[in-house]
Order: structure tokens, then C-alpha cells, then sequence
């Protein structure tokens, strides 16, 4: 396990991205389980990284860790020559704000339906919709791709989208998403073991 650090980070990143320490009370418990110290806030104006930066709504920018960050780098300049770019959309999310507390009441809504609409599928509802280490460290990210200029559209119905077409798409993209999970791999990423996660690229910087 990682050794957990509590971290006061501020609201303005430095120059080259980074956030360092500071008093402003929107960020106040935003590493307070951070396994890693350096933080990173990146925008869609980020130009300092090889890869897109695009925030899932309603976030405008994602905070990872330095190691995961940097990993983000070393994949992507291991797909660069083939037509494909990582597009980082998820990081950490900050605790004890609105947003955070309105997250977990969505989880709970659309895990309650995810039972309703796929009931032989309740086992997955836990892997989908808990927040699977977004709420802890910025090593945990989502990551979407973009082959030869066109996004690749992996989950057309989000996380509902039916494991028969799930397993489709998968089996369309097989190349791309093979050389995708390789890059990231041996970057030092593990990606999420169930069907509709693995879509969604939720992948964590392992130790």
C-alpha cells in the first residue's frame, strides 16, 4: 500500500501545472487521501502533455498524480506513431463539496437501475458505479482515444450501454484498444477488469 499524505493544495496551479501548497478552502480535503504528494491540474489548455486533456462534466480540470501523469506520457508516446491519442478525462474528485455529494446520490439512482434494466447483471452494478479510487489518489484515470482524428466511441450508451454490444465494439476496435492496454501497461497502469470499466479505459497507476 501506499504511504497515505494529507495535502492543503491551492486554487491556482504554478506555471507548469502543478498545484502546490496553499489555504484555499475549495481544495482543502482535495488529497486528503492522496497516496502520492505532486499534484496536477490539467485543463483542456494544457499543452505541456502529449496526450488531450478533456474534464467529464461539470469539472473543468482533472487532477492526477505526478506518477500517473507522467505515465499518461509514456503511453502516448508509445501510440503516437500509430494514428492514436489518449484523451484523459477523469482523475481524482475532490471530497465534501456539492458536486461530490450529488455524484454519490447519482451512483445510487443509476446503480439501482442498472439493476432494474439488467438484472442478470446486479453483480457488475458495484464495479460500474462505486467510484473505484476516483475519491482516493490521483493514480486512478480515465482515458478515451482518438484514432486517425475521429474519437472512438467505445460506450454510445454510457455505462448502460448492453454487454452484447459492449463485447461488439470491443471486438471492432480490437486492435486499437490491444495497443492501447499495451502502452498502458507498460507504462505501469493496471485497467479495471470488468467489461464496461475496461471501455471506459479506467485504468490505475499501480505501485
Amino acid at each position: 500500500m501506499f504511504a497515505l499524505r494529507t495535502r492543503s493544495i491551492s486554487q491556482t496551479p504554478a506555471k507548469n501545472g502543478r498545484l502546490d501548497e496553499g489555504t484555499d478552502s475549495r481544495y482543502d480535503h482535495a488529497f486528503h487521501l492522496t497516496r502520492l504528494s505532486t499534484v496536477e491540474a490539467l485543463d483542456r489548455s494544457s499543452t505541456a502533455t502529449p496526450f488531450l486533456v478533456r474534464p467529464r462534466w461539470p469539472y473543468d480540470k482533472v487532477l492526477v498524480s505526478s506518477k500517473a501523469m507522467h505515465g499518461l506520457i509514456d503511453a502516448q508516446s508509445a501510440l503516437s506513431d500509430r494514428g492514436l491519442t489518449l484523451i484523459l478525462t477523469r482523475g481524482y474528485e475532490s471530497r465534501g463539496t456539492f458536486i461530490r455529494v450529488m455524484h454519490q446520490l447519482a451512483r445510487i439512482i443509476g446503480s439501482t437501475l442498472f439493476c432494474l434494466v439488467y438484472p442478470h447483471r446486479a453483480r457488475e452494478a458495484h464495479s460500474i458505479f462505486s467510484p473505484n479510487g476516483h475519491d482516493q489518489s490521483g493514480d486512478c484515470v480515465d482515458v478515451g482515444v482518438l484514432y486517425n482524428d475521429d474519437v472512438l466511441r467505445l460506450l454510445p450508451l454510457g455505462v448502460f450501454t448492453p454487454l452484447w454490444l459492449i463485447k461488439s465494439i470491443a471486438r471492432t476496435h480490437q486492435r486499437e484498444l490491444s495497443m492501447v492496454a499495451d502502452a498502458l501497461q507498460k507504462a505501469g497502469f493496471t485497467i479495471h477488469g470488468n467489461a464496461t470499466e475496461a471501455l471506459q479505459i479506467h485504468c490505475e497507476m499501480h505501485e
